[in-house]
């Protein structure tokens, strides 16, 4: 698993780059505005852990 931080003018260009740089698979831990940029966090891979907690 690893999980990575993009920062963008808008929420487009960064899950765009996000996508980019870790394929088709990754998916968005969070995503929030600060200072007038985008911070989005997000991972790839298939961690058990994070799995099980994404289904309750």
């Amino acid at each position: 698993m690893e999980i990575r931080r993009f920062y963008a003018e808008d929420k487009k260009q960064g899950l765009e780059a996000a996508q980019q740089a870790l394929g088709a698979d990754m998916f968005v831990l969070d995503m929030f505005e600060s200072n007038g940029q985008f911070e989005i966090v997000v991972s790839t891979g298939t961690d058990q852990y994070l799995k099980n907690s994404l289904r309750h």
